[in-house]
C-alpha cells in the first residue's frame, strides 16, 4: 500500500476538508464538508481507502521477474532452478507481454491442460500449479491487478499421468532397519538418523556434532547435490529438531564408528574413506544395499516422509510442520505460532511414543 504523505486542510471558501493523493502517475482529490477534526479525518480516510485499494497494471514478464527476485531470497538455486523451469510451461500458452489484469483462470488452467496433453506427469503438473498460485498470491500481495485463484479454481487435469505414489517403511521394514549395525552397512547409523528425525539428506550431510546441544539438534544448513553448502531449502528449514533418546543412541553409535574409523572432524556423517563431506551417490549406493536387507523398495527421502507417517497421528500438526521444516503454506496448514522450548520437550515426548513400537 501507497503511503499518504500529505494531510487533509480546510478550504475555508469551498466550507470543506479536501486532500489530494497521488500514486503511479494518477492524482486523486477526497473533500468531506463536516467542520472540525471529524470532517479532516473522514476526507483522509477516504483517500487511505484509495489508496489501499487501487491496484497496478503489471506486463506478466515484469511480474513474474520481480516474483523470481523474491524467491531468490527464499529458496536454494536448484529450487529456484525448478520455478524458473515452470515459466516455459506457462509462457507456452501466456503471452510473456499479456498484461496481468488480462489472463484468465481459463488461461491458467489451458497451462496445466497443455502439460498434461504433452505427457507431463500429474506431480509435475501440479507443482506447475502450485508455483501459479504463489505467483498469484504474491501479485495480489503487491496490489498488482489480476484475477484471483481460489482453492479449487485449477485443477490436474485427469488425463495427466499418474505419479509414483510416496513410499514409506513398512511396520516390518521399520523394524527390520533397527535391527541392522555398521556390520551390514557402513552408512546404517545415517539412515536410522534420518528415519528418527525426519532430516533431508542433504541436511544430514552437513550437520556438525556442534549442532547438538542438550537434546536438541540446530539445523541451519545443508549440502545441495552438487556440494554446495547453502542455508537450506526454504526459509523454514533453519530450525530446532527434538532429539528423542533413540536418536541419541545411534548418534552414539556414530561416533563410536567415526572413533573406529579414525574420524575426529566435526562432521556427524562424512565419507568415511576422506572424514569430507558424504557424497550423496556413496549414501545412494550404500542404501540400495540395506532396501535389500530390510526388504523394501524405498527412497532415501522417503526416509523423511517415513518420519511425518510414523508422528502423523501423535504429533499435532503445527509442531510436526515444525520439526519437519515445512512452508506455512505447506498442506492445510496456515500461519502458525512461534517455535517455544515448551514447543521443543513436546516434540520430543510425542515423537519418542511414536517410536517406541517400530524400533
Amino acid at each position: 500500500m501507497t503511503k499518504r504523505r500529505s494531510e487533509a486542510i480546510w478550504i475555508e471558501a469551498r466550507h470543506r476538508w479536501q486532500i489530494n493523493v497521488q500514486r503511479d502517475g494518477e492524482r486523486k482529490t477526497f473533500t468531506d464538508s463536516t467542520p472540525g477534526r471529524q470532517g479532516k479525518h473522514a476526507a483522509e480516510a477516504k483517500a487511505d481507502k484509495w489508496l489501499a485499494k487501487h491496484s497496478v497494471e503489471q506486463k506478466f514478464c515484469d511480474a513474474w521477474e520481480m516474483f523470481i527476485a523474491d524467491k531468490r531470497q527464499e529458496v536454494t538455486a536448484a529450487s529456484l532452478h525448478n520455478i524458473e523451469m515452470r515459466y516455459a510451461h506457462i509462457t507456452a500458452v501466456i503471452n510473456e507481454s499479456k498484461r496481468l489484469s488480462m489472463i484468465t483462470i481459463y488461461e491458467w488452467q489451458k497451462v496445466l491442460d497443455v502439460m498434461a496433453a504433452n505427457g507431463y506427469k500429474a506431480n509435475t503438473i501440479t507443482q506447475t500449479m502450485a508455483t501459479i498460485t504463489a505467483f498469484n498470491n504474491y501479485a495480489l500481495r503487491r496490489r498488482w491487478e489480476c484475477e484471483e485463484i481460489r482453492a479449487g479454481m485449477l485443477q490436474v487435469p485427469k488425463s495427466a499421468g499418474k505419479a509414483k505414489e510416496k513410499g514409506v517403511l513398512s511396520s516390518d521394514a521399520l523394524k527390520a532397519l533397527f535391527t541392522l549395525d555398521d556390520g551390514d552397512s557402513d552408512y546404517i547409523y545415517l539412515f536410522q538418523f534420518l528415519t528418527l528425525t525426519g532430516l533431508r539428506i542433504g541436511e544430514a550431510r552437513a550437520l556438525k556434532w556442534s549442532d547438538v546441544s542438550g537434546h536438541v539438534l540446530h539445523l541451519s544448513r545443508a549440502v545441495s547435490a552438487d556440494g554446495t553448502v547453502n542455508a537450506g531449502k526454504t526459509i523454514n528449514a533453519a530450525r530446532n529438531i527434538p532429539l528423542i533418546p533413540q536418536a541419541e543412541s545411534v548418534l552414539d553409535e556414530q561416533r563410536a564408528l567415526l572413533k573406529r574409523w579414525e574420524i575426529d572432524g566435526d562432521l556427524m556423517f562424512p565419507n568415511l574413506d576422506d572424514g569430507e563431506a558424504l557424497v550423496y551417490s556413496v549414501a545412494n549406493y550404500a542404501w540400495v544395499k540395506v532396501q535389500k536387507l530390510i526388504g523394501t523398495r524405498c527412497t532415501i527421502h522417503e526416509l523423511r516422509h517415513t518420519f511425518i507417517s510414523v508422528n502423523k497421528s501423535k504429533l499435532p500438526l503445527s509442531l510436526l510442520k515444525q520439526v519437519a521444516g515445512h512452508s506455512a503454506t505447506m498442506d492445510t496448514l496456515k500461519v502458525y505460532g512461534h517455535e517455544t522450548d515448551t514447543d521443543i520437550i513436546t516434540s520430543r515426548g510425542l515423537i519418542e511414543e511414536a517410536f517406541e513400537t517400530c524400533t
